[in-house]
């Protein structure tokens, strides 16, 4: 699972509980890589985001640049923050949800795969 987010986005740092909590429940099932579009002068900010809030997963930094095609925002033809990506193992996208309500949808989505996963959203 791809989250796109930044710690820019207010609505991507609200939801940080929720997705933590998507990801303790989730861990056997899915590999969560954050993938945060952001300005150097943010890593700061960015990595203090990551340790208060005890983010154990994988996490990227992807450079602040619009125009490159090969960023992952480009590739995956994210707009909204914050955008999340499910992918299946043979690489096929099986969902995308985007701001606020990205979660719920996202949360939906799992129990329709997985089955009983408890829903604290």
């Amino acid at each position: 699972m791809l989250d796109f987010w930044g710690s820019w986005c207010a609505p991507c740092i609200k939801g940080l509980p929720q997705l933590k909590s998507l990801a303790s429940r989730n861990h056997e099932n899915i590999n969560l890589i954050s993938i945060a579009f952001e300005k150097e002068e943010n890593l700061p900010k960015l990595e203090s985001l990551i340790r208060e809030n005890n983010l154990d997963w994988y996490h990227v930094r992807e450079v602040w640049e619009f125009n490159n095609p090969l960023n992952l925002t480009k590739l995956y033809h994210v707009q909204v923050y914050p955008t999340f990506i499910l992918i299946d193992k043979s690489g096929k996208i099986v969902f995308r949800g985007e701001g606020d309500d990205g979660l719920k949808m996202l949360e939906s989505r799992l129990q329709n795969i997985f089955g009983n996963i408890k829903n604290d959203l």
